[in-house]
C-alpha cells in the first residue's frame, strides 16, 4: 500500500509539473493574442487613415487634371497663328478689334505686309 501511495504521489506532482508548464504556455499564448490584438487594432486605425488620404489625394488629382485641362483650353483662347505674311518683315503693326458682346476679332493688315 504504500508503494501504492508513493506512486500516487509521484503521479500526483508530475500531473502538477504538467498542469504549470501548460498554464505557463497558455498564459504566454494569451499574452501573445493580447498583443496580436493591440498590433491588428494600430494596423486598422493606420490603414483607415491612409484610405483617407488616399482618397483626398484623389480627389485633388481629379480637381488638378481638371484645372489643367481648363488652363489649356482657355490658354489657346488667346493665342493667334498668323500664315502668309512676308518672311523678313521688320514691323509689323495689327489693329485689333475686339467684340466682348460677340466674341468677334477684327484683324487689320497692312498690305504690304502681305505675303504675295
Amino acid at each position: 500500500m504504500k508503494t501504492e501511495i508513493a506512486s500516487l504521489k509521484e503521479s500526483i506532482q508530475s500531473n502538477e509539473k504538467e498542469v504549470k508548464q501548460l498554464k505557463e504556455k497558455l498564459t504566454n499564448a494569451v499574452s501573445s493574442i493580447t498583443t496580436l490584438t493591440e498590433e491588428l487594432i494600430a494596423t486598422k486605425t493606420e490603414l483607415a487613415a491612409l484610405k483617407e488620404d488616399y482618397e483626398k489625394q484623389q480627389e485633388d488629382i481629379e480637381y488638378l487634371g481638371e484645372s489643367l485641362v481648363n488652363l489649356e483650353q482657355y490658354s489657346r483662347k488667346n493665342s493667334l497663328e498668323i500664315h502668309g505674311i512676308r518672311e523678313g518683315a521688320e514691323a509689323l503693326h495689327v489693329d485689333v478689334t475686339v467684340n466682348d458682346q460677340e466674341d468677334i476679332m477684327t484683324f487689320e493688315f497692312p498690305a504690304s505686309f502681305l505675303a504675295l
